[in-house]
């Protein structure tokens, strides 16, 4: 009796080929229940015929989409972590005289609109008092007491006029100049030189206000005995404490070359 098989794919009862044991009626069908199961891509859902067996993505475009897409989800779920209204959510307005509910165009946006933004930050109709804060702050130029406007509040401590700013900078350059000319950094501070020399100009004799800053006219400032600029170092020696108005007077010329210099600039002060 021969035995009937049925095939494994069409399921249809066929004789046994001759001479071989097969579980197929054909070798058609064979070939479709041995082939491989289609493969999709991840990102576009399209057959994947990517040579690599192991591939999730049919193409590298797929691949950095998909990338993109999980790195901008991360971020998003960051900025949710931190408290930060994210795109598409809805915020309400910091404009308290607005108050209005709206979809966040993109992560931490606190207004409803560019006027909204512009009106809490002071920037439109400042002198008809229609805004909520001006933001403009004031304050003393911590060096020569002359008041300026800043938008900053926290600057107000150190504020610094363009005078005396323009007047550090020459300062800081002078000093840089002096630490390459003369071999070295100061060492010495005016409060060491008035300890060890005691509080007076060592050019007009007069008496040194410490308290005052080194911008000031009579304020505290390290003068080279032997300017730089003669060959003078910053040795201690070589330091002596003075007026910046004595110093700035004198230059890099000798004691007696200043008393008629010194004396008319005391008698300006004294009168201002």
């Amino acid at each position: 009796m021969t035995n009937i098989i049925h095939c494994l794919f069409c399921k249809a009862q066929t004789m046994p080929r001759k001479g071989r044991r097969s579980l197929f009626c054909s070798n058609d069908c064979r070939d479709q229940y041995n082939k491989p199961e289609p493969r999709f891509c991840q990102e576009c859902g399209e057959v994947n015929n990517n040579k690599y067996t192991n591939a999730l993505y049919c193409s590298n475009v797929c691949r950095v989409a998909k990338d993109t897409a999980r790195k901008k989800l991360r971020n998003l779920q960051a900025l949710k972590n931190r408290g930060i209204i994210v795109a598409g959510e809805l915020n309400i307005c910091a404009l308290k005289t607005c108050g209005m509910e709206f979809v966040v165009p993109y992560s931490g946006q606190k207004y409803c609109s560019s006027k909204c933004r512009q009106h809490s930050n002071g920037r439109d109709a400042i002198s008809t008092g229609e805004v909520e804060a001006s933001r403009v702050y004031f304050g003393q130029c911590k060096y020569c007491q002359v008041w300026k406007s800043t938008r900053h509040k926290l600057a107000i401590n150190r504020l610094a006029c363009s005078d005396c700013q323009n007047l550090r900078t020459k300062i800081r350059d002078t000093r840089k100049n002096h630490n390459r000319r003369a071999g070295g950094k100061l060492i010495m501070t005016v409060e060491s030189l008035a300890k060890r020399d005691g509080i007076k100009c060592n050019i007009c004799t007069k008496p040194v206000n410490m308290s005052k800053s080194g911008l000031d006219p009579l304020g505290p400032t390290i003068d080279h005995l032997l300017p730089v600029s003669k060959g003078g170092t910053n040795d201690s020696n070589n330091l002596a404490l003075a007026h910046r108005q004595c110093n700035t007077a004198r230059g890099n010329r000798g004691h007696a070359q200043l008393l008629l210099e010194i004396t008319d600039a005391w008698a300006t002060t004294k009168t201002a």
